[in-house]
């Protein structure tokens, strides 16, 4: 007997050359136990009749930065460097916002990527909550990492300091089915001794490394000044590509001959496509990255730098920006959902265990409403439109249900385990006091 069965939804799988079916999933323990074409026979303790539905994996968001949703849109008509340059100075407004007001903004992102169709992310937090991290994100039901800033600690007390004061973290997370993450050093801080010892702790422990990465072409020119080369050859000529995995965020200032390096090296990238174009980073290479075989997926960042966590306007977003920087087959619609699905999973080495429906792997996954005018005609068969439907089509706002190993955390657009109204109004509650204690001069912007 399955403990869940979705029956007559259309199914895109996201698994090699997939082609959507109209069929079956069966759900037990957690997993998917049955995927078919049609009915799928065998009772189940729950039945759902997904008929007008698309059945799609949940999306992997690879790079949230939920302590900043409560300031959303504070980063308008300013690049990173300008942002900086305001806000730096007020540590992002980190000591006006207290813990509380940080566990709050972190769980509206959660709940916003839920409902807009992510079962799964990292959050890249700027001040550790410790088990309160951790409590974010398991009260909501989503799946996900947290990645720690490790520079306090290296300023702390080096190696024996990391491995002290992360070998509880990492358990605990470990237990809650939480990924543990390592924040290394952007840029600015490169420091090639402390990059060494980040990545060989890593290595140690068994955990992933993950940094902004030839993000904006300031960085770049630091580098340039400081050590004569680029930030991908400074770490291919000390040999710290080839000590752990590296997830590089954003990834943008590459050229052709470095995504050769990275694509032999264990590297993966996490693009956000719409903060690039928002902040006026440039454009990654995606298509080289891809032709290389290097894992790309996809993020949203934060509420300063693109305003949004729906993955399905990144998905979209990266279409665009690449039909018109490399032309219309740069990228394809196929590839941009693999980026938010099966690629995001393989960047977290979770490609076994999520970002496709298959038996065996996590039952993590999503329903889409089609009863809507923009999704219509959708079609099957020879002159099928569902990959594109899902690619240029379907915002989050269309997403009807959540499912998060086999159990729903969304249903028709109603959260089981969390109080939105509570949530919204509590984050909406911090921002709010926070600003009020700055006065316009204080916060200065262009104008609109």
């Amino acid at each position: 007997m399955f403990d869940l069965k979705l029956e007559n939804g259309i199914i895109v799988t996201m698994e090699p050359g997939c082609r959507p079916f109209v069929g079956s999933i069966g759900v037990t323990d957690g997993r998917f136990a049955a995927v078919c074409e049609g009915a799928l026979p065998g009772e189940a303790r729950e039945r759902v009749d997904a008929a007008g539905k698309i059945i799609f994996p949940g999306m992997v968001n690879g790079h949230v930065h939920g302590d900043m949703t409560v300031l959303r849109g504070l980063g308008d008509g300013l690049t990173l460097l300008e942002q900086n340059e305001i806000y730096e100075p007020r540590r992002y407004f980190l000591e006006d916002l207290t813990k509380e007001d940080l566990f709050w903004s972190r769980q509206l992102t959660y709940i916003e990527a839920i409902m807009s169709g992510t079962t799964f992310l990292l959050e890249h937090e700027y001040t550790s909550l410790g088990k309160d991290s951790i409590r974010a994100m398991a009260e909501t039901g989503i799946r996900g990492g947290v990645s720690d800033d490790i520079q306090d600690r290296l300023a702390a007390g080096g190696a024996k300091a990391l491995r002290e004061d992360y070998a509880a973290f990492f358990s605990e997370c470990r237990e809650q089915g939480i990924l543990p993450v390592v924040s290394s050093l952007s840029e600015e801080f490169f420091d090639e001794e402390q990059l060494r010892l980040i990545e060989e702790f890593a290595r140690d422990s068994g955990v992933l490394i993950t940094q902004h990465f030839a993000e904006t072409d300031w960085r770049s020119r630091h580098i340039a000044e400081h050590f004569r080369t680029t930030p991908v050859r400074y770490l291919q000529e000390r040999g710290l590509l080839d000590i752990a995995p590296i997830i590089g965020s954003h990834a943008v200032q590459v050229d052709r001959e470095e995504v050769g390096m990275l694509g032999r090296a264990d590297f993966r990238v996490v693009n956000t496509p719409l903060c690039e174009m928002k902040i006026a980073d440039g454009v990654a290479p995606i298509p080289d990255y891809l032709a290389a075989g290097v894992p790309v997926g996809l993020g949203t960042d934060g509420g300063l730098w693109n305003n949004s966590n729906d993955l399905f306007r990144e998905i979209k977003g990266i279409l665009l920006l690449h039909a018109i920087t490399g032309g219309v087959r740069a990228v394809s619609a196929r590839q941009a959902l693999e980026m938010a699905t099966i690629q995001g999973a393989r960047v977290f080495g979770l490609e076994k265990e999520l970002g496709s429906i298959a038996v065996g792997k996590r039952a993590d996954f999503i329903t889409i409403d089609t009863d809507a005018p923009h999704l219509c005609p959708l079609r099957l068969g020879h002159y099928d439109n569902v990959l594109s439907t899902l690619a240029y089509s379907v915002t989050g706002q269309d997403v009807r249900d959540s499912y998060i190993g086999g159990r729903a955390v969304m249903r028709d657009r109603s959260l089981c385990r969390v109080d939105r109204k509570r949530i919204m109004e509590a984050a909406r509650e911090a921002g709010e006091r926070v600003l009020a204690r700055y006065g316009p001069r204080e916060l200065l912007r262009p104008e609109n």
